[in-house]
């Protein structure tokens, strides 16, 4: 398990990314039990049973604990930034970091864990999530997931390899949009709609609340190589 990027290029400020691989050849159990968490993290830890799941969730707090490390003027030992579940399942950031305000959002693929920090006094909400380059995506998903006008984007670009990363640059951008306000588990990704900067791929993003709330949300690729990565940031705070 290893640090593999720590990206500052999304320049906003108040905000942190930390990538950390967890390929086959950095299970989980070189890092468990790890010094760098909690006692709450590692009570967690220790109930989850299945390796890859574990590496998958130790992969995604040390990630946080980077990023929200970079933020802190005086960043204390790891271990006294903890990262835990909330019912729903959204991290909660406990400690230090919380204190000075701070938030995070983790996402996984089969072997990486990206996680944002953020301020969310400056930045407000925001979320991340990642997908490998040769991510699947089951058709019938794809059907429910996206609009009209999100197929007909799809549909109007040539190649099948440009339709195949375009529209992992939309669920990126949907899933991403879904854990920044905080329901990633509780409203489908058809409630969200996103809208391209012609071949720039995604630019914005809504997502539909309430029948009489939208939340409206700037979308940002960041560049990790072999993925596809959308950071969603609250468009009253992008700038």
């Amino acid at each position: 398990m290893r640090i593999v990027q720590f990206d500052d290029h999304l320049r906003l400020p108040g905000a942190a990314l930390a990538f950390v691989c967890f390929g086959e050849a950095d299970g989980a159990d070189e890092v468990w039990p790890a010094p760098w968490l909690g006692a709450g993290e590692r009570a967690y830890a220790a109930r989850l049973r299945v390796a890859r799941r574990r590496a998958a969730w130790l992969a995604g707090r040390l990630a946080s604990k980077m990023a929200l490390s970079s933020l802190l003027p005086s960043p204390p030992p790891l271990a006294q930034i903890e990262i835990l579940p909330a019912p729903g399942g959204e991290p909660v950031v406990c400690g230090a970091a919380r204190e000075a305000g701070l938030d995070v959002s983790i996402a996984h693929t089969q072997a990486m864990a990206a996680a944002l920090a953020f301020e969310r006094a400056r930045t407000g909400a925001m979320g991340i999530d990642i997908e490998t380059c040769d991510q699947p995506l089951d058709p019938a998903l794809v059907d429910f997931a996206f609009s009209d006008e999100e197929a007909e984007a799809l549909a109007s670009l040539g190649g099948a390899e440009d339709r195949h990363r375009r529209a992992l640059q939309l669920w990126t951008a949907k899933e991403a949009a879904l854990k920044a306000v905080r329901r990633g588990l509780r409203l489908p990704l058809s409630a969200v709609h996103v809208t391209c900067r012609d071949d720039e791929g995604p630019g914005r993003a809504s997502v539909q609340c309430t029948p009489e709330t939208r939340v409206p949300f700037e979308v940002r690729a960041v560049g990790c190589p072999g993925h596809v990565v959308a950071v969603a940031v609250e468009a009253t705070h992008a700038r």
